[in-house]
């Protein structure tokens, strides 16, 4: 991080131990992908508060491939510590009245169950309101058909099962906190509604009283942020990723310079754009190869060639992803992919018969993440297959 940061010296201390203690309670609580995911919250949840000064508001969007996560209860802690936060479920369009009326911190849980369909319109809604500049709905309504203007611009979180459950323009808007389940050796503190929105409101009043000390300051100054942008643009290809990561790195400025440098390096982590992937079938197949592994280790063997590992998927009873690629089903390169996010790779292994030493996986790899999201061997149903389903 070269930029330097010389301005508001005086707040900096109180502003990093307020980033550090909201850290430590979001960790408490919840158990993250990676380290980066609740630094970019802390900043988010801070720069809801001084939202006014920036063009545009990242989304955040709190996803996992099942239940059990942790996203409504994130969800709980960042609308509680927002300025003016509050959780939706199941709303309608008409939510641009509350937006252009109250300019709250809008967090939509269960996303999942929303039908795409029926919710085009709301996602319409959505999609203008990250953007300050032309966030504007019209409506025409009343005896003569009067024009009336919303202001849709607010910061917005969304959660739910399924990275694919969000319409991909949102995801384009939104920073991904992806979630996982917790281990038995993974300590949290239970999460006691009542007692964590008092914690909560306590957190609330010192970040009342933080932003109020610097509201006469000129924050973020023309030459800092064309700093940051330059910052941005070298590590970061995609236009919108660096529009959405850079008030939450001015946010980060407000602390030391520790602070500063993992916020910048946990902004250019999370804005690498995978393939967006079917987060149900990657359980589901996951779940297929824990079945395969219990089996092979029922006859001994601890290991198993790639080769055979694909057959065995695309012959398996879900009849799932024996389809993909016309009918020919996966290979091996689809599998180590989707492996991969599991934290399974392949490596030289050999087998019990003569063909030597081959690429393939230790069902030993396996164990962690099956414990994980898959701890009864029950948690993935099989949708019904689209008739067109295409290996991509």
């Amino acid at each position: 991080m070269s930029v330097q940061v010389n301005h508001l010296a005086q707040y900096r201390a109180g502003w990093s131990e307020l980033f550090n203690d909201l850290y430590r309670l979001l960790t408490s609580f919840i158990v993250f992908e990676n380290d980066d995911e609740p630094v970019v919250i802390v900043n988010w949840v801070i720069h809801t508060w001084l939202i006014p000064l920036f063009e545009y508001t990242p989304y955040l969007h709190l996803f996992s491939a099942t239940k059990g996560c942790g996203k409504s209860n994130l969800l709980k802690l960042i609308a509680w510590l927002s300025n003016k936060g509050r959780i939706e479920i199941n709303c309608t369009n008409a939510i641009y009245r509350t937006i252009d009326k109250n300019k709250p911190t809008l967090c939509f849980d269960e996303i999942d169950r929303y039908n795409s369909e029926d919710k085009g319109e709301l996602w319409g809604v959505l999609n203008q309101g990250n953007e300050q500049s032309g966030a504007i709905v019209t409506r025409y309504s009343g005896p003569n058909n009067s024009a009336e203007e919303f202001d849709l611009f607010c910061p917005k979180a969304f959660s739910g099962i399924g990275r694919e459950k969000l319409p991909d323009t949102l995801q384009d808007r939104s920073i991904p906190i992806a979630l996982r389940r917790k281990l038995k050796e993974e300590t949290t503190q239970r999460f006691r509604a009542r007692k964590v929105r008092i914690t909560c409101n306590e957190f609330v009043e010192v970040i009342e009283r933080q932003v109020e000390e610097i509201a006469d300051e000129d924050i973020f100054p023309d030459k800092l942020q064309e700093d940051f942008l330059e910052v941005l643009e070298e590590h970061i290809e995609n236009d919108r990723a660096i529009d959405i990561a850079e008030p939450l790195l001015l946010i980060a400025s407000l602390g030391d310079e520790d602070w500063l440098n993992r916020t910048t390096q946990s902004l250019i982590n999370l804005s690498i754009r995978e393939d967006e992937e079917d987060y149900n079938n990657e359980l589901l197949l996951l779940k297929v190869c824990a079945e395969v592994m219990k089996q092979e280790l029922s006859y001994g063997r601890s290991n198993i060639y790639s080769k055979h590992l694909v057959e065995k998927v695309n012959n398996s009873d879900t009849g799932r992803f024996g389809r993909y690629n016309n009918g020919l089903g996966i290979d091996q390169m689809f599998l180590a992919q989707k492996l991969k996010g599991y934290k399974i790779k392949t490596q030289s292994v050999r087998g019990d018969n003569s063909e030597g030493i081959l690429k393939g996986y230790k069902f030993e790899d396996f164990e962690e993440p099956i414990a994980r999201y898959l701890p009864n061997l029950s948690e993935v149903k099989e949708d019904p297959p689209e008739q067109d389903e295409l290996f991509e």
